[in-house]
């Protein structure tokens, strides 16, 4: 079974794929992160851990405990995107801009570097809301 943890926000949109295709996804199960840290058990199987910009602190770090419980529970649980160590915004735009493989670069208003190109705009770390500004 394949067990793609969500938020709550969010989660109709996995549901909405799936009802798109009914039987093309049969192990494929969607479960709310909310509804995940209140069970206080992790399923078996393969666990996909998405919306990382949509969790708070707290829920980041619950995360990463439940991805850490499941692999203790099952040293054969396959854990994709684990919580703990996935890059977020900044930092995966930061090394792929380093690598040369994007033309993105980000770059921290408090940083005090200048972006190497313009136009810019400025947008929140977190969350995927649109940018702030336009170009």
């Amino acid at each position: 079974m394949i067990t793609v943890f969500a938020h709550r926000t969010n989660a109709g949109t996995f549901r909405r794929l799936m009802r798109t295709a009914p039987g093309a996804f049969p192990y494929l199960r969607i479960a709310t992160y909310q509804d995940a840290f209140r069970a206080l058990r992790v399923p078996a199987g393969t666990l996909i851990f998405t919306d990382f910009d949509l969790l708070n602190s707290i829920e980041m770090d619950a995360a990463a405990r439940m991805a850490d419980a499941a692999r203790r529970a099952d040293s054969d649980v396959c854990i994709l995107n684990h919580p703990a160590y996935v890059c977020e915004r900044y930092e995966l735009l930061r090394r792929l801009y380093e690598k040369g493989l994007s033309p993105l670069q980000a770059v921290r208003l408090d940083e005090g570097r200048v972006p190497d190109r313009f136009p810019v705009f400025i947008r929140c770390e977190d969350h995927s809301y649109p940018p702030d500004t336009g170009l």
